[in-house]
């Protein structure tokens, strides 16, 4: 049982945790993006366990979309923060469709 929760798990535990690097990478200590990183792993498995899984696919998205927009806008040395902020805002945007697509 629990084996089955930890690998439905996964794609979401990665999504988080390669985010929380990324964001992990912006501080100037060896040990950030490992920490972060771990942290966002973590909240992957919390989300994934509560049925969240639809949340990963508006931070991929947002991810994407962020990093494409910021090296558009700035060139490649912003294609990272593009992402990481475009993930978080993704993953709020994620949140709200779905509290407000029932009271719509």
């Amino acid at each position: 049982m629990m084996q089955n929760k930890v690998l439905s798990a996964l794609p979401g535990m990665a999504i988080t945790g390669f985010v929380g690097f990324l964001i992990g990478a912006q501080f100037s200590a060896w040990y950030y993006p490992i920490v972060i990183a771990l942290v966002g792993v973590l909240i992957g498995f919390a989300v994934s366990s509560f049925g969240g899984n639809w949340f990963f696919l508006f931070v991929v998205m947002g991810a994407l979309l962020g990093g494409l927009l910021a090296t558009y806008l700035n060139g490649t040395a912003s294609t990272f923060l593009g992402a990481e902020i475009g993930g978080a805002i993704g993953g709020f945007l994620g949140v709200n469709v779905k509290i407000f697509k029932g009271h719509l």
